[in-house]
């Protein structure tokens, strides 16, 4: 190696020189080895060397990097040397790169006078540590999947909605993956089967002449002394190979439902497609307001979504052709007949029909597994989204502890067996009830009305700018009367850092958001039945509830309590008793006065 080439990293106001591996061998590297960087922090990246030398970077080929050039052999991206390649940007420019890096290892492969050296860096949280990050995750997973299939158990339980089909159990995005990664296993097998089939000697008999090779038995002797009048003809064996046996015919059963699983399969792979694309269009109208490298980002991680099911979609239609013609095959087209409840002990004990057999079971059995959506891949690692979809399930959960049900929604309104659990996209509600009726619909990253009147959906209205809380709870009484809101943000940054940040256009920074999130929103006249006058005084918010990761021991959270507005630490070890405890606590407060002004109101609707 030329004993120039460096490579160098830009972070901020620091230069770090990355050392070059001449092995992808990172289990003998100590994690002090490896640089690590802040994300959300300025990032450039300059191979110092021959013009001829370059770097490639799989991991970031869906961002928006200008310069860089598509290779022909790989599909993957190239970094030329003495080229500064801007990873991440907070300069919003139009060419700028602004998407953030997804916490996580990062590997370089730098090709340098024709010798691969290998290099890594390590994007590490801004504002949780590692094990933090990585609990949230996990968290996040099992939630979701936990809440959804319970969510489907009581149902059943309590008989209110049981539309889940046996057919519904038998096709999962969990069993296509296992399916296709078995392909070559299958190929493998069933060509074996085509060659070394199991069989048994079967006779068929006829009237020959004397004289010709004949085999003959008991059975012969028999026919000819039955039949004197056949003289110069001997009936004769000719033995054949009889494939129709029981495992054969399970063999046959088995590829049948193979196809039908295919087809089924490539059906479904065609509507997520159809899905993907169409959420793709209805986000496309916000395209004007994303940065280029943002919607180069969307793009480029739709196709590749859309590529790997076309791949799926194909590799099965194969799978489907080749099922077809092996079907004609001797040992499967004779296996015809009933097939025994008793399983053949060759489905046991041969390793190439138990392959089959496994199978089989697998693909027809209860889904037990959930999958959810690819793009939590992404957005479940970027940790400031990852803090917002985590506390609207902490949300969730505190609904549930205060006896709340959920009844409809997100995951709750799929089958987690058969569909895959959807991401949680802004807009997305969860409706909730308790044991006395009351209503609550929890609501994800919407915007409050404008100049509108106030519907069941969105009952809030508002003058400001200050329009779109990350969370909002709206609450109805058992007659869908509306009742009240609270409203949380998901700050991802330090309590001091939340406090600190929006100061601009003459106003008092990120507590005026708050303020204008209690005070600024009202209802539409004649949707909320209260006394008109009681209106103007009672604020429809009941309370802001403001979550974050990290606390520094700030007094603002005292300061605040006066004006309904609660700040709340909550990480995976620490504030969730506070916020169920607070969330509950309002909540109740919200339907005590409910109730007190509605029956005032009503009261004096009837002394009229």
């Amino acid at each position: 190696m030329d004993s120039q080439s460096k490579l160098i990293l830009f972070n901020c106001n620091e230069d770090y020189e990355l050392k070059l591996y001449t092995e992808d061998n990172l289990k003998n590297l100590d994690t002090d080895d490896i640089i690590k960087i802040r994300e959300f922090s300025e990032l450039r990246l300059l191979l110092n060397s021959n013009d001829s030398d370059y770097f490639e970077m799989p991991e970031m080929d869906d961002y928006f990097i200008p310069n860089r050039i598509l290779t022909g052999n790989n599909d993957h991206y190239k970094y030329q040397a003495n080229d500064y390649f801007v990873l991440f940007s907070l300069r919003r420019t139009e060419e700028a790169q602004v998407v953030p890096l997804v916490p996580g290892l990062y590997t370089i492969k730098s090709s340098i006078e024709k010798t691969i050296y290998y290099s890594y860096f390590y994007v590490v949280p801004k504002d949780l540590s590692i094990p933090d990050w990585q609990t949230m995750k996990n968290e996040l997973e099992s939630a979701i999947s936990g809440l959804a299939m319970d969510f489907v158990r009581r149902k059943n339980t309590e008989s209110v909605s049981d539309n889940i089909s046996a057919d519904d159990y038998s096709i999962s995005i969990t069993k296509i993956k296992l399916f296709l990664q078995r392909e070559k296993e299958i190929l493998f097998i069933i060509e074996k089967l085509r060659k070394e089939a199991r069989y048994r000697i079967g006779k068929k008999y006829n009237w020959n002449p004397i004289g010709a090779k004949n085999l003959t038995d008991s059975m012969t002797i028999r026919k000819m002394g039955e039949r004197p009048d056949k003289r110069g003809m001997v009936f004769s064996a000719k033995r054949y190979l009889e494939y129709n046996v029981p495992e054969n015919r399970w063999a046959n059963m088995i590829i049948h439902s193979f196809i039908m699983f295919s087809v089924r399969s490539i059906k479904k792979l065609k509507n997520i497609q159809k899905e993907l694309e169409k959420n793709r269009i209805s986000n496309k109208r916000y395209d004007h307001y994303r940065q280029k490298s943002n919607v180069y980002f969307q793009e480029n991680r739709l196709q590749n979504n859309l590529d790997s099911i076309s791949l799926d979609i194909s590799r099965l239609s194969k799978l489907v052709s080749y099922f077809h013609t092996v079907l004609k095959d001797d040992f499967l087209d004779d296996a015809v007949g009933v097939i025994n409840v008793d399983i053949p002990k060759a489905l046991i004990l041969n390793p190439q029909y138990n392959f089959l057999y496994k199978l089989y079971i697998f693909l027809n059995k209860k889904q037990t597994e959930v999958v959810l959506d690819k793009s939590y891949e992404y957005f479940w690692k970027r940790t400031d989204e990852l803090y917002e979809i985590w506390t609207y399930i902490k949300t969730i959960q505190a609904l549930i502890e205060n006896d709340y049900k959920p009844t409809e929604g997100w995951i709750f309104s799929k089958n987690p067996y058969e569909d895959i659990l959807p991401r949680l996209e802004s807009n997305e509600v969860v409706e909730f009830e308790n044991p006395e009726g009351k209503l609550v619909r929890l609501v994800f990253n919407s915007a409050l009305g404008k100049g509108k009147k106030s519907t069941k959906e969105r009952p809030l209205l508002t003058d400001s700018n200050k329009n779109k809380p990350d969370i909002r709870l709206d609450m109805f009484d058992p007659n869908e009367e509306y009742a009240g809101s609270i409203l949380l943000d998901a700050k991802y940054k330090r309590l001091e850092n939340v406090l600190r940040s929006q100061r601009d256009n003459n106003e008092h920074g990120i507590m005026e958001q708050f303020r204008e999130y209690k005070k600024s929103p009202y209802v539409s006249k004649g949707y909320w039945h209260v006394d008109e006058i009681l209106q103007s005084q009672l604020m429809p918010v009941q309370a802001v509830i403001v979550l974050y990761p990290k606390d520094d021991g700030s007094t603002v959270r005292i300061q605040t309590l006066e004006q309904n507005i609660f700040f709340n630490e909550l990480n995976p070890h620490k504030g969730m008793t506070n916020f169920v405890s607070v969330l509950g606590n309002q909540i109740s407060l919200r339907y005590k006065i409910f109730e007190r002004y509605y029956k005032v109101s009503e009261f004096e609707k009837i002394n009229k």
